[in-house]
């Protein structure tokens, strides 16, 4: 890109999400500011870790493979920008295990002092229809055009619920948050996390104090095209002890993985075997009515019951 343009788009980046408050660092997301993201709990064990992702079909959100690998089920929220509170624009209960797919290659060596090798995932929303994009603030996000898109040398913006500082639990932030980063050249990745950086990673800048944090895993990554356009090119994935001290941040490159992502997305996984999916024709609810049915969530159905609800699982974050 020339290296103006790259100049003059640098500077609009930072002047439209210039709050600069302690995602670590970056400032508090407004409701419809961020459409595209993807609050995912995954069910691990007894309670929800909590996750982000990105919608990029009307009926399918990626995320990190390490948050959803071995998830019971997988609650998916779209349209919110509150941890806790707030009306959600729509909610999917994901209990199907053939929806939720994970890179065969996965391999998480974070333990030994690796890297998180092939780390993208992808939710199948069986219940959505098109008329999903219909609802103010849930819209999908442009994935790379290709496999050979370039947005090294940029900057670039991550949103997710993670920890906003270092620190104790108490910092973890109520609220969807991004940070602006730049995308650093790939060489300089590798000499400095060494072999926590994988072939299917990026890193960005964070001497701005603007970084990711724990609970920040899957937060979508995008860019603006030369059309001023967004486009999505990475999923936060390696988080570091220390998130707010300097350390280039690691990211999924999905420009690394266009050919999987492409192929999975053109299939439809098996069909639900649990129950018949339930569908309605009927208008989205006004911009205050909250959501909480899991079926295409225009509405909920005249006969739901406990059992079409999300469950009321003890959640780290929820305490």
């Amino acid at each position: 890109m020339d290296q103006k343009v790259l100049f003059i788009l640098s500077m609009f980046i930072i002047s439209a999400f210039a709050e600069s408050e302690r995602i670590a660092g970056g400032g508090n997301a407004t409701l419809g500011q961020f459409p595209h993201h993807a609050k995912v709990e995954p069910s691990i064990g007894s309670f929800r870790r909590l996750c982000g992702g990105a919608l990029i079909k009307y009926n399918w959100v990626i995320t990190v493979a390490q948050c959803i690998q071995n998830a019971r089920d997988v609650i998916v929220r779209l349209g919110v920008v509150d941890r806790l509170i707030g009306p959600e624009m729509a909610i999917f209960w994901v209990r199907d295990r053939s929806h939720i797919i994970i890179h065969d290659n996965f391999n998480d060596d974070s333990v030994n002092g690796g890297g998180i090798h092939n780390d993208i995932g992808l939710i199948f929303l069986a219940e959505a229809t098109e008329g999903l994009l219909d609802i103010k603030n849930v819209s999908v996000i442009a994935l790379p055009p290709s496999s050979n898109f370039d947005f090294s040398n940029t900057f670039g913006v991550v949103t997710g619920f993670g920890f906003y500082e270092d620190g104790d639990d108490s910092l973890k932030s109520m609220n969807l948050r991004y940070a602006v980063m730049m995308v650093n050249p790939i060489q300089s990745c590798r000499d400095h996390h060494g072999p926590k950086f994988t072939d299917g990673n990026f890193c960005t800048n964070t001497t701005n104090g603007q970084s990711t944090c724990i609970g920040d895993e899957g937060g979508p990554f995008f860019v603006f095209d030369n059309n001023n356009d967004r486009t999505l090119v990475g999923l936060a994935s390696t988080m570091l002890p220390q998130c707010t001290v300097g350390h280039p941040a690691i990211f999924t490159n999905l420009v690394f993985f266009f050919d999987w992502i492409m192929e999975n997305i053109s299939n439809t996984p098996t069909p639900p075997t649990v129950e018949p999916p339930i569908t309605t024709t009927a208008a989205p609810p006004d911009d205050d009515k909250r959501c909480n049915c899991v079926c295409n969530c225009f509405t909920c159905p005249k006969n739901s019951t406990e059992d079409s609800q999300p469950p009321k699982t003890n959640s780290f974050w929820d305490e």
